[in-house]
């Protein structure tokens, strides 16, 4: 019996069970996945000519991520003396990238995995400490170690590119820089979404930490991770909905609120928000601020015409700072 661990984007952790059987067999998750599974995992060690045969016990809800794990559990020779395993398989036995692989290999670190082969072309594995990852791109073959994984801060757009708006650039440094959440009140073309994207570089240089912190909502979002990672600006459509917003549904998912964590959200025409929508994300700032949780943003950036702001002020955007801007110059 070979036991392998997995692990879901969320951190959970299982062992892979594996008994004799006369095919691949998946149980455990639902008949679709285990179908999925069983098809993926057979194909790739036919290709490779090895006996597909067995019966694995999966986690519910571990997907497309367990593959390599599970071919691995019937193919021992194959595992080159890893103990864990994440990735998916085609079904020519090509190892393809995954969701969520940095809380995965954080979840497997903290349950006493040493080394643990990944997707060879998700280099952000690398990123995580404590465990030692190597490289695979095809089932039965070679493990690679990953290049060494070293962040840097990127460079972020200044307020000194922009001319003019003195007072306004003046004002936002301040807020920013005191830790308040902004209301700019401006007529069209008057530059608030510049001003919004130069919140970045007010904000303190991140440390390892807290860009892992960023990389592991990212990773787990299916978002793109980099060595230049830093500090995110989100600008959701007026027409998002609460959920994508807050977060929720079903399955789970980060809402925009939890992808700004440690930059900026803004919420350019404020007032087009649904009542529902800014109802959700005052509840999901107020819960992160009351409990301590990590996934927010640093700064909050709304924007809104001045006609729209009696409106806008019976929200909870009442309690932003306020940073009028002058109305754009109009060509004879």
């Amino acid at each position: 019996m070979l036991l392998t661990t997995l692990t879901g984007t969320t951190g959970a952790v299982h062992a892979l069970t594996v008994t004799p059987a006369d095919r691949v067999s998946v149980t455990g998750a639902s008949d679709a996945a285990n179908r999925e599974i069983s098809v993926r995992v057979r194909s790739a060690l036919v290709d490779r000519k090895r006996d597909a045969t067995g019966t694995v016990t999966v986690p519910s809800g571990a997907g497309a991520a367990c593959d390599l794990a599970v071919a691995l559990a019937l193919a021992p020779e194959l595992a080159h003396g890893f103990d864990a395993a994440i990735g998916e398989l085609s079904l020519a036995g090509e190892v393809r990238c995954v969701q969520g692989i940095i809380p995965r290999l954080e979840a497997l670190r903290d349950a006493g995995v040493k080394r643990c082969l990944v997707p060879a072309q998700q280099l952000e594995a690398g990123a995580v400490p404590g465990i030692e990852v190597f490289g695979l791109s095809h089932l039965g073959g070679e493990p690679r170690p990953l290049p060494a994984w070293a962040w840097r801060e990127p460079e972020y757009p200044s307020l000194d590119d922009i001319t003019g708006l003195d007072e306004a650039k003046a004002a936002l440094r301040t807020a920013v820089t005191e830790g308040h959440d902004v209301l700019l009140v401006h007529e069209p073309g008057a530059g608030a979404t510049m001003l919004a994207r130069r919140a970045l570089e007010l904000l303190p240089p991140l440390t390892d930490e807290a860009r892992l912190e960023i990389a592991r909502i990212w990773s787990a979002s299916g978002l793109p991770v980099s060595p230049a990672l830093g500090r995110p600006f989100r600008a959701p459509h007026h027409t998002v909905s609460a959920t994508g917003l807050a977060g929720g549904g079903r399955p789970v998912r980060p809402g925009e609120v939890t992808l700004a964590h440690g930059g900026v959200l803004f919420l350019d025409e404020v007032a087009s928000f649904s009542k529902y929508a800014l109802e959700a994300l005052e509840d999901a700032l107020d819960r992160s601020i009351a409990h301590g949780m990590d996934a927010h943003p640093r700064v909050v950036i709304a924007a809104c015409a001045p006609r729209e702001l009696a409106r806008v002020e019976r929200t909870f955007v009442n309690r932003f700072t306020k940073i009028g801007l002058p109305a754009p110059k109009r060509r004879a």
